[in-house]
């Protein structure tokens, strides 16, 4: 029996390396999103779209309904509402894994741990807002939504990676740096020059949440 996959997003950058890494592992995939991004994998069989908004709960249950997914990767919650809706509606499945993002820590330790490094407050305000400047504050909200979740007994968990850069990155982060090298004598350096920029590389990350679904860790 083929294992099932819906991905929530899937068509951009950190979604669309985790639906290839999914397909290279053999499973069948099925991604929910709004189509207001050109699909890459359009021409894909193995690959199921659903059309919908993820924050309407009845798009979810469709798409749940259509997927029957064993796993789900979450690529586009960035409300924590949406967190607590989906592990809601997913909560009977292997593995739910909501992509975080390392703006949820309040302190700047090095290394972070878990458990050790605290994450960012939220205020109600701060959790229906869309500002840029809330980001982490709704983010980590999100992983308490996980927590709660977990602590319910769903398969729920949270992955915050660090600055990814790879193929499709529409940020175009890393390619500042690289045109600076490339087009400048000089190269602005961040804040005092001591400052630990991690990177992960896209397909790694993809890989991972694809094993943390499957493994719980």
């Amino acid at each position: 029996m083929t294992d099932t996959a819906l991905v929530i997003g899937g068509t951009r950058f950190i979604g669309r390396h985790t639906v290839a890494d999914l397909l290279a592992n053999g499973y069948e995939v099925t991604m929910l999103n709004r189509g207001n991004h050109e699909d890459p994998f359009a021409d894909d069989d193995r690959v199921t779209h659903v059309e919908g908004d993820r924050k309407n709960e009845r798009d979810l249950e469709t798409a749940r309904l259509a997927a029957e997914p064993d796993i789900v990767i979450d690529c586009v919650a960035y409300q924590p509402a949406d967190v607590a809706t989906a592990t809601d509606v997913f909560a009977d499945v292997d593995g739910y894994v909501y992509i975080s993002s390392g703006s949820s820590y309040a302190a700047e330790h090095v290394p972070k741990r878990e458990g050790v490094t605290p994450l960012e407050p939220c205020t109600p305000e701060q959790a229906v807002d869309d500002d840029h400047a809330t980001y982490g504050n709704r983010k980590a909200e999100g992983d308490r939504e996980v927590f709660a979740a977990a602590e319910a007994g769903v398969n729920a968990a949270a992955v915050r990676p660090c600055i990814v850069y790879g193929p499709y990155d529409y940020t175009e982060r890393l390619d500042y740096w690289i045109d600076r090298v490339l087009t400048h004598d000089r190269v602005v350096v961040p804040g005092d020059g001591q400052n630990l920029w991690h990177r992960a590389y896209v397909e790694d990350v993809a890989s991972a949440l694809r094993i943390v679904a499957e493994r719980g860790e």
